[in-house]
């Protein structure tokens, strides 16, 4: 099976969920306008192949900042799209809400709250399928070295405060998060603190 949704300008980095109904939602990084933004498109299956709709931008930055990484996921009517953006001056975390036919899109929420210069890159999300609740971890260097954080937009300043979940304590480099959800919320990372890179693994909450 083999769908093209985007061939005119180099589009790295893509990202897919499914609606359930077998419709496919895929993100990527884009650089039709000169720098890096974020599109994505919708998939409807039909005659053996998927049939891709309108490719419409993710990001609002109205600058010429860059934005990368995104990672997408699908719950209830909603498309949610996570990325790495530099609107700041450095790379943050945000995140967009389409509907279900990516159109009426929220402003981008910042996910990360780290005011300083610190990059936070590498996102990845899940959703909780009873609640709704988004799950966001991704790569962070507002201390020294890069360690692995989490947003939950389940508190009451959504997404405030970050919490890390590595449990490093030197400043050896983690890096690459992926996240799922299936009643407990369950990471895993690349960690280099044994001085060669080897894959860890945590969960939340860990009983």
């Amino acid at each position: 099976l083999r769908s093209s949704v985007h061939a005119t300008s180099a589009a790295p980095e893509p990202s897919v969920a499914t609606d359930g109904s077998g419709a496919a939602y895929v993100a990527w990084t884009d650089e039709r306008n000169g720098d890096t933004d974020i599109y994505a498109a919708r998939g409807t299956y039909s005659g053996g192949n998927y049939t891709f709709g309108a490719e419409v931008r993710v990001d609002d930055d109205t600058g010429s900042s860059g934005a990368k990484q995104p990672s997408v996921a699908f719950y209830s009517a909603n498309v949610y799209v996570t990325f790495s953006d530099e609107r700041n001056g450095n790379w943050d975390i945000y995140l967009a809400t389409l509907d279900s036919g990516l159109a009426a899109a929220t402003n981008n929420v910042k996910v990360s709250d780290d005011d300083g210069t610190g990059n936070q890159y590498e996102p990845a999300i899940a959703v909780d399928s009873a609640t709704g609740e988004i799950y966001i971890v991704f790569t962070d260097e507002r201390f020294e070295g890069a360690s692995i954080y989490f947003a939950s937009s389940g508190t009451t300043d959504p997404y405030r405060p970050n919490v890390r979940i590595d449990d490093d304590k030197g400043t050896a480099v983690q890096a690459q998060p992926d996240i799922t959800y299936s009643s407990r919320i369950y990471v895993v990372f690349g960690d280099a603190r044994d001085l060669n890179e080897n894959i860890y693994f945590t969960r939340s909450p860990k009983e």
